[in-house]
C-alpha cells in the first residue's frame, strides 16, 4: 500500500494486471518466486535475459519503516541500532534471494552459460534530519540524490564462465548506461544494431581486465539548479552550491560485525555450495583468489590528510584517485586543469533537451482507479 498526498491505493502490478494485496509475504521473497518461476517456465528454444530489480533494500519514510523478517534481523543482535538491524536484515534477504537464483540456474541447467551482474543504482541514505535512515557510504562523502562519490559511486560484481580473466579487483570507470551494450555485446549481438547509444560496450575491457573504453561521464547538468558535474578519467568538477547535510560524510552508527571468517561464510552459502558443484571444487573461494581482494577493494580515505572542503564553494576539483572522500578541494590549485573540464561541461550545453513535463494527473489517483495507483492510458 502507497500513500502520498493524501491520497491512499495498492501499487503491485504484473505486467499490466493489477494484484491484490498479498499480506505475510515479504516483497524480495515475492519477487525472488516470480523470478524462479519465469526460469522455470522458460522457451528453452531461445536465450533467457532476466532483470530483477528487487524493491529491497531501499529507504524509507522512518526508521521503524524498514522490514525484514525476523529470521533475518535476529542474525544481526550485535548492531543495537533497531534500524540498523533492519536494514542488515533487508540485505540478509537480498542476498538469500542472489543465491536462490544461482540456485535456480543450476537446476535449469543454463548456469554454465550465464552471465551474472549484480549491481546497484546509486548511494544509501543516511541519518539525516530530513530523512532519518540507516543507509550509510562511509568513508565516502554524500547521500542518495547528490553528486559526491556517496551518492553515485556503485559497487557491482560480475560472474560468468566467458569471463576471460576472472577473480579479480575491477577499478574500470563505467556507467550505468554501458549495461546495455555491454551485455548485448557478450551474448554475441552487434552493437552497431543498437543505434546511437550514451552507453559503451565495456565486455571486452571487464573480461580481460584491460582499460576501459570510457574516460568521462556527465554526472549532472541542471539549468533549474545551476548545478553540473563531470567525470574525466580520474578527476572530478562540480559545479553548484550543495546544503552541508547532504554534503557530509556520515558514520556508520550501531555496533561492530563480529569476527567471522568470511571466506567460511561464502563457501557455505547457498551460491558458494552451487559454484563449488559448477567448479568440483569444495574449496572454492580458497583457491586462485588473492586473499587481499577484501582489502584492495575497500575505499581507504587519508584522514589525517589536508582537508579544505566547503559545501559552499560552488567550484570543486577534486583527484578520485588519491581523495576518494573529496577531502581536497583541488580548484585554486589545478587552473588549467578546471579550465579543461570547464570546456568539457560546456559541450553537453548542446545536447540539453527541455525537461519533460512533471505535471501531476488526477486520473491517476487510487481513488480513481478501484484503490490502485495507475496509469489511466494503458
Amino acid at each position: 500500500i502507497m500513500e502520498q498526498e493524501g491520497h491512499i491505493g495498492l501499487d503491485f502490478w504484473n505486467g499490466t494486471r493489477a494484484l491484490p494485496l498479498e499480506e505475510r509475504i515479504y516483497a524480495t521473497t515475492r519477487f525472488q518466486d516470480h523470478a524462479n518461476y519465469i526460469i522455470a517456465n522458460r522457451n528453452t528454444s531461445k536465450p533467457l535475459f532476466l532483470y530483477l530489480a528487487h524493491q529491497a533494500v531501499h529507504s524509507a519514510y522512518e526508521p521503524e519503516f524498514l522490514q525484514a523478517p525476523g529470521e533475518n534481523t535476529k542474525k544481526f543482535p550485535f548492531l543495537g541500532d533497531a534500524g540498523r538491524k533492519s536494514l542488515a536484515g533487508m540485505v540478509d534477504a537480498l542476498d538469500q534471494s542472489v543465491g536462490e537464483l544461482v540456485e535456480e540456474l543450476e537446476k535449469a541447467g543454463i548456469l554454465e552459460d550465464t552471465i551474472l551482474v549484480f549491481s546497484t543504482d546509486n548511494g544509501g541514505h543516511p541519518y539525516t534530519r530530513a530523512d532519518p535512515n540507516r543507509g550509510f557510504n562511509w568513508p565516502l562523502r554524500g547521500i542518495k540524490g547528490t553528486v559526491w562519490e556517496g551518492g553515485i559511486r556503485g559497487t557491482a560484481f560480475i560472474w560468468s564462465p566467458r569471463l576471460e580473466v576472472s577473480r579479480r579487483v575491477s577499478t574500470q570507470l563505467m556507467h550505468i548506461s554501458d549495461w546495455l551494450p555491454t551485455l548485448y555485446s557478450a551474448a554475441g549481438g552487434d552493437v552497431q544494431n543498437l543505434g546511437p547509444l550514451d552507453g559503451i560496450d565495456m565486455w571486452q575491457s571487464l573480461s580481460t581486465g584491460g582499460p576501459s573504453p570510457r574516460t568521462e561521464v556527465l554526472l549532472e547538468f541542471n539549468n533549474e539548479t545551476d548545478r553540473a558535474a563531470l567525470r574525466y578519467l580520474n578527476h572530478k568538477i562540480v559545479l553548484g552550491i550543495y546544503s552541508h547535510e547532504v554534503s557530509e560524510r556520515y558514520e556508520v552508527i550501531g555496533g561492530e560485525r563480529r569476527s567471522i571468517d568470511l571466506d567460511v561464510l561464502q563457501r557455505n552459502s547457498k551460491a558458494g555450495r552451487v559454484l563449488a558443484r559448477l567448479y568440483g571444487n569444495p574449496q572454492l573461494f580458497l583457491r586462485g583468489f588473492d586473499k587481499s581482494w577484501r582489502s584492495r577493494a575497500t575505499v581507504r580515505c587519508n584522514e589525517n590528510g589536508p582537508t579544505n572542503f566547503n559545501s559552499s564553494s560552488q567550484v570543486f576539483l577534486f583527484d578520485l584517485e588519491s581523495d576518494p572522500c573529496e577531502l581536497y578541494n583541488l580548484a585554486d590549485r589545478n587552473l588549467m586543469l578546471l579550465t579543461d573540464l570547464f570546456v568539457k561541461l560546456s559541450t553537453y550545453l548542446n545536447a540539453l533537451r527541455p525537461e519533460v513535463d512533471k505535471e501531476i494527473d488526477p486520473k491517476g489517483y487510487p481513488e480513481n482507479n478501484h484503490g490502485i495507483w495507475a496509469p489511466w492510458i494503458i
